[in-house]
Protein backbone atom coordinates (compact mmCIF):
# COMPACT_ATOMS: atom_id res chain seq x y z
CA UNK A 1 0.00 0.00 0.00
CA UNK A 2 1.27 3.47 -0.89
CA UNK A 3 2.17 5.83 1.94
CA UNK A 4 0.68 8.95 0.33
CA UNK A 5 -1.98 9.96 -2.18
CA UNK A 6 -3.20 13.09 -3.91
CA UNK A 7 -6.75 14.14 -3.10
CA UNK A 8 -8.72 17.23 -2.15
CA UNK A 9 -7.51 18.97 1.00
CA UNK A 10 -10.02 18.54 3.83
CA UNK A 11 -9.23 22.09 5.02
CA UNK A 12 -8.24 24.09 1.93
CA UNK A 13 -10.52 22.57 -0.73
CA UNK A 14 -7.62 22.30 -3.21
CA UNK A 15 -5.37 19.47 -4.37
CA UNK A 16 -3.19 18.14 -1.56
CA UNK A 17 -0.90 15.32 -0.50
CA UNK A 18 -2.58 13.14 2.14
CA UNK A 19 -1.39 10.22 4.23
CA UNK A 20 -2.77 6.98 2.75
CA UNK A 21 -1.88 5.26 6.04
CA UNK A 22 -0.47 6.34 9.39
CA UNK A 23 2.98 7.96 9.17
CA UNK A 24 5.31 8.07 12.17
CA UNK A 25 7.37 11.08 13.24
CA UNK A 26 10.77 10.93 11.51
CA UNK A 27 9.57 8.57 8.78
CA UNK A 28 10.69 9.23 5.22
CA UNK A 29 7.53 10.07 3.28
CA UNK A 30 8.87 10.42 -0.23
CA UNK A 31 12.09 10.86 -2.19
CA UNK A 32 11.58 12.86 -5.37
CA UNK A 33 13.89 13.39 -8.33
CA UNK A 34 14.61 17.02 -9.17
CA UNK A 35 14.69 18.73 -12.55
CA UNK A 36 17.19 21.60 -12.38
CA UNK A 37 16.41 24.86 -14.17
CA UNK A 38 19.21 27.43 -14.64
CA UNK A 39 18.53 30.50 -12.50
CA UNK A 40 18.76 32.75 -15.56
CA UNK A 41 15.62 30.98 -16.86
CA UNK A 42 13.61 31.87 -13.73
CA UNK A 43 11.81 34.71 -15.54
CA UNK A 44 10.49 32.17 -18.05
CA UNK A 45 9.21 29.92 -15.25
CA UNK A 46 7.41 32.84 -13.66
CA UNK A 47 5.48 33.46 -16.90
CA UNK A 48 4.01 29.94 -16.77
CA UNK A 49 1.89 27.91 -14.39
CA UNK A 50 5.16 26.43 -13.12
CA UNK A 51 5.86 29.56 -11.04
CA UNK A 52 3.65 28.05 -8.34
CA UNK A 53 5.64 24.85 -8.17
CA UNK A 54 9.37 25.50 -8.30
CA UNK A 55 11.82 25.72 -5.40
CA UNK A 56 15.04 27.67 -4.95
CA UNK A 57 17.82 25.07 -5.18
CA UNK A 58 21.12 26.94 -4.98
CA UNK A 59 22.74 30.05 -6.46
CA UNK A 60 22.84 28.52 -9.96
CA UNK A 61 19.59 26.59 -10.22
CA UNK A 62 15.92 26.48 -9.34
CA UNK A 63 14.30 23.06 -9.02
CA UNK A 64 11.11 21.46 -10.19
CA UNK A 65 10.56 18.63 -7.76
CA UNK A 66 8.93 15.68 -9.47
CA UNK A 67 6.76 13.02 -7.84
CA UNK A 68 4.34 14.74 -5.46
CA UNK A 69 7.09 17.06 -4.23
CA UNK A 70 5.82 20.27 -5.79
CA UNK A 71 2.23 19.89 -4.62
CA UNK A 72 2.59 19.66 -0.85
CA UNK A 73 0.69 22.61 0.60
CA UNK A 74 2.20 25.23 2.89
CA UNK A 75 1.69 25.69 6.61
CA UNK A 76 3.58 27.82 9.12
CA UNK A 77 3.04 24.83 11.45
CA UNK A 78 4.15 22.03 9.12
CA UNK A 79 3.97 18.33 9.92
CA UNK A 80 6.67 17.49 7.38
CA UNK A 81 9.88 18.98 6.02
CA UNK A 82 11.86 18.85 2.82
CA UNK A 83 15.62 18.41 2.55
CA UNK A 84 17.66 18.59 -0.63
CA UNK A 85 20.28 16.07 -1.66
CA UNK A 86 22.52 18.10 -3.95
CA UNK A 87 24.70 15.12 -4.92
CA UNK A 88 21.79 12.96 -6.08
CA UNK A 89 19.54 15.83 -7.30
CA UNK A 90 16.58 14.76 -5.23
CA UNK A 91 14.39 16.01 -2.41
CA UNK A 92 13.49 14.03 0.70
CA UNK A 93 10.23 14.64 2.56
CA UNK A 94 10.17 13.50 6.19
CA UNK A 95 7.44 13.62 8.87
CA UNK A 96 8.00 16.10 11.71
CA UNK A 97 5.07 14.66 13.67
CA UNK A 98 2.90 11.56 13.59
CA UNK A 99 0.39 11.96 10.74
CA UNK A 100 -2.83 9.94 10.80
CA UNK A 101 -4.29 8.24 7.74
CA UNK A 102 -6.23 10.86 5.75
CA UNK A 103 -4.30 13.74 7.28
CA UNK A 104 -2.91 16.39 4.99
CA UNK A 105 0.85 16.69 4.79
CA UNK A 106 2.16 20.27 5.01
CA UNK A 107 5.62 21.76 4.59
CA UNK A 108 6.82 25.29 5.35
CA UNK A 109 7.65 27.09 2.09
CA UNK A 110 9.31 29.97 3.93
CA UNK A 111 12.46 28.08 4.95
CA UNK A 112 15.45 30.30 4.12
CA UNK A 113 17.87 28.65 1.69
CA UNK A 114 20.73 30.70 3.20
CA UNK A 115 19.88 29.79 6.77
CA UNK A 116 22.48 27.87 8.74
CA UNK A 117 19.73 26.24 10.85
CA UNK A 118 19.38 22.53 10.04
CA UNK A 119 16.02 21.30 8.77
CA UNK A 120 16.02 18.60 11.42
CA UNK A 121 18.19 16.15 13.27
CA UNK A 122 17.63 13.68 10.41
CA UNK A 123 18.93 15.99 7.66
CA UNK A 124 22.17 17.90 7.28
CA UNK A 125 21.95 21.54 6.12
CA UNK A 126 22.45 20.54 2.49
CA UNK A 127 19.77 17.86 2.65
CA UNK A 128 21.95 14.78 2.87
CA UNK A 129 20.30 12.05 4.90
CA UNK A 130 22.35 11.37 8.00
Amino acid sequence: MDLIEVAQSPTLGIRAVLAARDIKKGQLIETCPVLLVPIQEEDFLEKTVLWKYYFAWNKKFDALILGYGSIYNHSEEPNAEVGFDYDQNCAHFRALTDIKKGGEIFIDYDWDLNSKRPLSQALDFDGRLS
